[in-house]
């Protein structure tokens, strides 16, 4: 058993539910509805699949463990989990099943500002962002791709899943709200394509807020030039939708 609770104050979010609307995430989540089903929902920040070297099985992103999230909507019929890193494994945790699923085809958001950086979205407040980034920072974005290759779905049979969440609440302690049912992972591309002229400075703190925000390990690297930069993030299985359900599983 092991439970991790390393609160990242750089969400500002509480574990009810967001303090603010993500738009980038609203659309991002009903796209992940869209290509797997309104079951699923987008996890934030994206998070890493456990590998052979977590021998006790007790790392994020194992079906079985249970959970604290915040939800919030998407757009249409998504739904965003934000996360804190705030769970427990049962013990032992079980081995988990995996199968290849359908990847997503560099999805494309364009920003929702106006020129004068302001959200143009009907019921926007200041505190509102995209993408975790606030308007100050987004309005030099003119829009996100995001392509994930490689993608697999890990799960367990229902009646082990079930079992090892039991397990996991009695343990645990009654303090968590959500079984993880299932994780979509794949290789992660981002390329973050800016209006023209903006500043390298602009471009680099861009970089930092969303290596932070999305647990990236790897530099934005940039492309094209720098009158009209792109910034490119790649990483390898991360985990980017989960089913969950409230606790206890039926």
């Amino acid at each position: 058993m092991k439970i991790l609770f390393a609160l990242l104050a750089i969400f500002g979010v509480g574990l009810t539910g967001a303090q603010a609307r993500d738009f980038g995430y609203e659309k991002f989540a009903d796209v992940v509805a869209q290509v797997y089903g309104s079951q699923y929902g987008v996890i934030v920040p994206f998070f890493q699949m456990p590998d052979a070297s977590d021998t006790d099985r007790q790392a994020e992103g194992y079906p079985g463990s249970i959970w604290n999230f915040g939800a919030a909507k998407g757009r249409n019929k998504g739904t965003i989990y934000t996360h804190q890193d705030q769970y427990c494994n049962p013990t032992p945790a079980p081995a988990l099943l995996s199968s290849g699923t359908t990847q997503v085809n560099n999805w494309l958001y364009r920003t929702e500002l106006s020129a004068g950086g302001d959200f143009t979205v009907t019921g926007a407040t200041p505190a509102d962002v995209i993408f975790q980034l606030t308007a100050l920072d987004a309005k030099y974005i003119n829009s996100f791709s995001i392509a994930i290759t490689n993608t697999r779905r890990y799960y367990l049979p229902y009646n082990i899943l079930k079992d090892a969440t039991s397990r996991a609440a009695v343990s645990c302690g009654p303090n968590f709200a959500y079984g993880l049912e299932s994780v979509i992972a794949g290789d992660v591309t981002i390329k973050i394509f800016f209006v023209a002229g903006v500043s390298s400075g602009v471009v680099f703190n861009i970089r930092d807020h969303i290596k932070a925000n999305l647990h990236f390990k790897a530099e934005g690297k940039l492309g094209d030039s720098e009158t009209n930069p792109v910034l490119v993030f790649t990483e390898g299985q991360k985990a980017f939708a989960i089913r969950a359900e409230p606790l206890p599983l039926k």
